[in-house]
This record gives structure tokens, C-alpha cells and sequence, in this order.
């Protein structure tokens, strides 16, 4: 006969695991209200500060983890992380301090700003969102990465708990978005972890956080998760078990977006797929360019992208889909004439300006759209070319040029070419209309 087995024991009460602070206690010049959330940096409380007579939300470090080194410095580096950070899309830090002795000793504290809404993952417990408004949050975030990266700060845990959207709007009509918790993030020369360790989310963790090799990239990922999440109401890659999951981020590609969701457009289902390239060099070069494709998917995707009344056809109209061609060619000129007036007045340029265009990444699955988005960079180039004569040392590198060296990037293009200045750009085909969104490197 076999011993029956007995039950686990029950979870010790959250205030033995995680803190000895009750409603009514003061940590630093706050008093604390309610637990408003917690996880594995700190619990969260909704407190008042009766010197500027404000509520906050007040991060504690949990009473068991005191005696933790580690822990204690990472709770500080999520908060000079943040305080470091100016950006409407990044929770504002007002303070960090460590307890009195009536919370006790040592406890570490971080105020934050207070936000009215509900965070990412309560949203997506009632379902996928409008394609409109995921656009929008995940381009919000976007953001507030790009504003971190600049700081060298890295966030590694973009997840929706992460992602709280506030009762404000944004200029697109959803939610403002803030981004929270650094509490795992990687601040450029001070690093806090140990070589090869991971930290993070597995389900939201980038391939390469699984040799312990993080950059700005890997945020992205996290980011593309977030976004097919948000789309398709699951994660890419859903195992049940880590190894699985493991596995199938480093070695499989995700299920096609538009099987689960058919009404996500091609050119944003194009932004996800390459969110998600296993190779960090695949994804953006920046947070920000991914923000821009975001936008310009926006743009001719959501809502105010309404249809517009035909208009009647003069007879010297260009044919069919060549006005849309001649409208982006004109928005070409218009750049280069911007470009030649801002060469010619920058002091802060190099005396010798050597300008490459890069080739044109395209947002978009049409078999032409990456030879249209060719044409475009080659007729920039071309232009560009024509200042020559009116700028005494401005020398463009010839497009077959940056093609035979295969620039991608302006490091490269700085390092095989000798470009001072680079050209790059973004081409989004969706629904009948093209955007570019062009990028000037010094």
C-alpha cells in the first residue's frame, strides 16, 4: 500500500512573505494606503504625501529580501534608471529613501507618480485589442524605449504588467502609456548580474537573453511579443513548459498574425514578423525607427485613415497609381532641397559632408514593395547627386556603391564608405497608400 500523499501546505499570508507595513504606517514623508500591487522587486502601495499633498505610489523593498545585496542595488538602479528618464511614456520617479525605524530598518523605498487606469495584462484578460488602438499603445512604448536606450538604459522586461495605460489620451484617441518597472534593467557601465545570467520574463525574454547577451534590440522582442499579444489575444510562442518555450524561441517561427487575426493589415502584421527576427541585426536599428514604422502603419491603417471621395480625372491625370508614385517623388524633392538648405547653414557639420543613402527598408509583403522602396532610395540618391555642384565639399556616394560594399547601417557606412552623413529610410505600403519616413544620421 502507498503512503497517500499530503497536500502542500497553503502559502504563508502575503504579509509574512512580503512585508510587515500596514494602511496608516509612514515610510520616509509618505503615508501608506492600500497594497495596489506587487511583484518579484517590491510591493506597491497607494500612499500621500501630506508635504506637497499628493498621492503616490510607493515601491518597499519585501522585509525577506533586506538582507540581500543584490536585490537592494537593483531596487536602486531601477530607480536612478527611471529618474534618468524625462519622457511622457516612462513613469515619473519622485524619490528614492529608505525607511525609518517604524517600518524598519534599512527598508528601501522608490515614490513614483500615481496613474489612474489599469495595466496592460487586466486589459488583455477581457480580449485582443482594436488593431487601431494596439498600434497605438505599442507605439507609445516604443517610444518610451527609444528615450531609454539614448540614456543607455535597457529595460529587459517589457511584458504587460509592465505596461499601464491611463484614464489620459493620447494624441491618436486610446490610452496614454506609461512604462514601469526597471527593476531589471541593464544600465550601460554598471552592470549589476552576473556574465551569462538571464533576467526577465521568459515568455517575453529575446532569443539572445538566453546566453545572457542583452542589448536595446532585445527589447524590441519583448515589444514584438507584446504587440502580437495584444493583436491576437496569445503569445507567439504559448509551451507550457519552460524547456518548450525555450525552444521554440530560439528555433521556430511564430504562428502567421493574420491566421489569428485576418484583419491586421500586411504591412503591420510585416512590422511584428520583423519585431521578432531570432537575430537582433534583423529587427530596427532603434526603438525609434520601429515607433516610425508604427506611426506611418497608423497612419494609413486607423481610423482616420477614412476613405476619401474620388476625384474627378483631369485629362492630363497620370494613370492609375502613378499619382500616388509622383506625390511620394515630390515629398523625395522636398527632402533634398531641406537637406541641401540644412548642409548649407549646420555649423556643427563636418567640413567635408559625404553623404550615402542607405537602401530603403520596406514595411510590407507585396512582392514589388521592397523593388518600389529600391527605386525610391536610387531616385533620392540620384538627386542628391545634383547638389554637388552648389555645396564646394559635399560628395554623394554613389547607390551601386553602397550596394557592392553591402552598407546596411551607418556604422558601416561611416567605416567602408567615409560617409559623414546618412541617409536612411522606411517605406510603408498599406491599403493604396505609401509613406516614407526618412532619417538623417550626422
Amino acid at each position: 500500500m502507498s503512503t497517500p500523499r499530503l497536500p502542500a501546505p497553503p502559502d504563508p499570508p502575503l504579509r509574512e512573505r512580503w512585508a510587515d507595513l500596514r494602511p496608516g504606517d509612514r515610510i520616509g514623508r509618505y503615508v501608506l494606503g492600500d497594497e495596489i500591487g506587487r511583484g518579484g522587486m517590491g510591493v506597491v502601495y497607494r500612499a500621500h504625501d501630506p508635504a506637497l499633498g499628493r498621492d503616490v505610489a510607493v515601491k518597499v523593498l519585501p522585509a525577506d529580501a533586506h538582507g540581500d545585496p543584490e536585490r537592494v542595488e537593483r531596487l536602486r538602479a531601477e530607480a536612478r534608471a527611471a529618474s534618468a528618464l524625462d519622457h511622457p511614456h516612462v513613469c515619473t520617479v519622485f524619490e528614492v529613501g529608505e525607511s525609518e525605524a517604524v517600518a524598519g530598518p534599512g527598508r528601501l523605498f522608490v515614490a513614483m507618480a500615481l496613474y489612474e487606469g489599469e495595466a496592460l495584462d487586466a486589459r488583455l484578460a477581457l480580449g485582443p485589442l482594436p488593431v487601431a488602438e494596439a498600434i497605438d499603445v505599442a507605439r507609445q512604448v516604443a517610444l518610451g524605449l527609444g528615450a531609454a536606450h539614448r540614456k543607455g538604459i535597457v529595460h529587459r522586461d517589457v511584458k504587460p504588467s509592465n505596461v499601464f495605460l491611463t484614464t489620459e489620451r493620447s494624441p491618436a484617441g486610446g490610452p496614454c502609456v506609461k512604462l514601469l518597472d526597471f527593476g531589471v534593467a541593464h544600465v550601460e557601465g554598471a552592470p549589476l548580474t552576473r556574465a551569462g545570467t538571464t533576467l526577465g520574463t521568459i515568455e517575453y525574454a529575446a532569443p539572445e537573453q538566453a546566453h545572457g547577451q542583452v542589448g536595446p534590440a532585445a527589447d524590441q522582442w519583448g515589444l514584438g511579443v507584446l504587440l502580437y499579444e495584444m493583436l491576437a489575444g496569445r503569445r507567439p510562442f504559448d509551451e507550457p513548459y519552460e524547456a518548450a518555450l525555450l525552444y521554440a524561441v530560439l528555433n521556430l517561427d511564430p504562428p502567421p498574425l493574420r491566421d489569428a487575426r485576418p484583419d491586421v493589415p500586411e504591412a503591420l502584421a510585416a512590422v511584428v514578423e520583423r519585431l521578432l527576427a531570432k537575430r537582433p541585426e534583423d529587427r530596427f536599428a532603434t526603438a525609434d525607427e520601429a515607433a516610425a514604422a508604427l506611426d506611418g502603419v497608423l497612419s494609413i491603417s486607423g481610423p482616420s485613415a477614412a476613405p476619401r471621395p474620388a476625384a474627378a480625372r483631369s485629362p492630363r491625370a497620370w494613370p492609375a497609381g502613378w499619382s500616388r508614385l509622383r506625390a511620394v517623388l515630390g515629398s523625395v524633392t522636398f527632402v533634398v532641397a531641406a537637406l541641401a538648405a540644412w548642409a548649407a547653414v549646420a555649423r556643427s557639420l563636418p567640413d567635408e559632408k559625404h553623404v550615402a543613402v542607405l537602401p530603403f527598408r520596406s514595411v510590407g509583403s507585396a512582392p514589388a514593395a521592397q523593388a518600389f522602396a529600391d527605386g525610391l532610395a536610387e531616385t533620392l540618391a540620384s538627386s542628391l547627386t545634383q547638389l554637388e555642384q552648389y555645396q564646394g565639399a559635399l560628395w554623394v556616394v554613389p547607390a551601386s556603391e553602397v550596394r557592392a560594399q553591402g552598407v546596411g547601417s551607418p556604422s558601416a557606412a561611416r567605416r567602408a564608405l567615409g560617409a559623414t552623413l546618412v541617409v536612411e529610410g522606411t517605406v510603408v505600403r498599406a491599403g493604396g497608400r505609401v509613406r516614407v519616413l526618412l532619417n538623417l544620421v550626422d
